[in-house]
């Protein structure tokens, strides 16, 4: 009996204890997902041009409409720096050229324009690379040739009428591109 005495006040004692305890933790679950991709490429995109903005400023519908040699134009670059041109991958591969890749919705009356969203209507954006050659929407331009060390890419952002119906209003585009080393 006695034995009993203690077995009971040993399981109501643990019970009691751990019902009371002010040791108890409470937790909640989660997760933290880390993910990358390890590429090879022959330059990095300098952070200051990872995301820039190209300002038209005020512009009238007649300046638009009566552009004459490309006067609406912002020019822009791409440096790329720490070019290495030897493959660090791929032992005797070289990268002695880039290519790169712009892609934005086009306007739906030409699909080499780039088009705008905003208020503004009746013009969309023409990009062309420093020489004057238009750059394709979604195709890879024409070849830069690569030195060690660092590059810089020059490009025109160029205002162009789709027709005489030009609205006022504020504009936007957006362009994302990607380069290829060759």
């Amino acid at each position: 009996m006695y034995l009993r005495k203690w077995i009971c006040f040993g399981i109501f004692y643990g019970f009691t204890n751990f019902a009371y305890s002010t040791d108890a933790v409470m937790f909640t679950r989660g997760e933290v997902v880390l993910s990358g991709e390890l590429i090879e490429a022959a330059c990095v995109v300098d952070e200051r041009d990872w995301e820039q903005w190209i300002e038209f400023g005020l512009l009238t519908a007649r300046e638009i409409r009566s552009q004459k040699d490309n006067a609406i134009t912002r020019r822009f670059h791409i440096r790329l720096q720490g070019c290495a041109l030897e493959s660090q991958i791929y032992p005797g591969v070289s990268y002695r050229r880039a290519r790169i890749n712009f892609n934005s919705d086009s306007s739906s009356s030409d699909n080499q324009l780039i088009g705008i969203t905003g208020d503004a209507k009746g013009f969309g954006i023409r990009l062309s690379d420093a020489a004057g050659k238009t750059v394709k929407l979604g195709e890879p331009t024409s070849d830069f040739i690569l030195k060690s060390g660092i590059n810089t890419l020059n490009f025109k952002a160029t205002i162009v009428p789709l027709n005489n119906n030009i609205k006022a209003g504020e504009f936007y585009a957006t362009v994302s591109f990607f380069m290829d080393y060759l």
